[in-house]
């Protein structure tokens, strides 16, 4: 259970900073926060949730993301799964476990202090 743990954990990492130099691109001027949030059943299986944040630091970075939400209507779920396929199977090789994603969604979440990009998948 401990190696599960671990390796889990390591891709939460891997991905995390991914996900966030990604969203950081994007929202160059404004201040980032990642939020990862999963749960582990019985087996092994996560559900995870992945929140990149990006605190409005004034009106061009508030301007900024709604600008990017009209664009694009949700964020690039594609390439973000297949960052996380490609890890998955780094952690596999090591671990002597195999990991895969699905269910994989991805949405932009407006609040009035940030906008986020969440990915949610098991």
């Amino acid at each position: 259970m401990a190696k599960v743990f671990f390796a889990v954990f390591a891709v939460f990492i891997v991905l995390g900073g991914y996900a966030a130099f990604d969203f950081r691109g994007k929202m160059s001027t404004a201040r980032l926060g990642s939020d990862v949030t999963y749960t582990l059943d019985a087996q092994g299986n996560a559900a995870v949730e992945m929140v990149n944040k990006s605190y409005f630091a004034g009106p061009e970075t508030e301007k900024n993301f709604d600008g990017m939400v009209a664009r694009l209507g949700h964020p690039d779920a594609d390439a973000f799964r297949k960052g996380v396929e490609g890890s998955l199977e780094n952690i596999s090789d090591k671990t002597g476990r195999q990991f895969v994603v699905s269910g994989f969604e991805s949405s932009f979440d407006r609040r009035p202090d940030y906008g986020a990009q969440v990915y949610r998948f098991r």
